[in-house]
């Protein structure tokens, strides 16, 4: 589903920020998670499909 901000949220999927969000609360080992990820439905019990393409794209701010 999109909507009018979905363009705006994508746009910059390439180049997130590099600093962290709070200068004050930084730690050395951390690293940002933005950017795609995928994903997709599961039932209950299901192994997670680990080293598989998934049928789905987030974008993770």
């Amino acid at each position: 589903m999109t909507t009018s901000w979905t363009a705006a949220a994508t746009a910059n999927i390439a180049n997130p920020l590099p600093e962290y969000p709070r200068p004050q609360m930084s730690r050395a080992d951390w690293q940002s998670l933005d950017g795609e990820r995928q994903f997709g439905a599961a039932s209950a019990g299901q192994v997670p499909p680990v080293n598989q393409t998934l049928p789905e794209r987030i974008n993770v701010p």
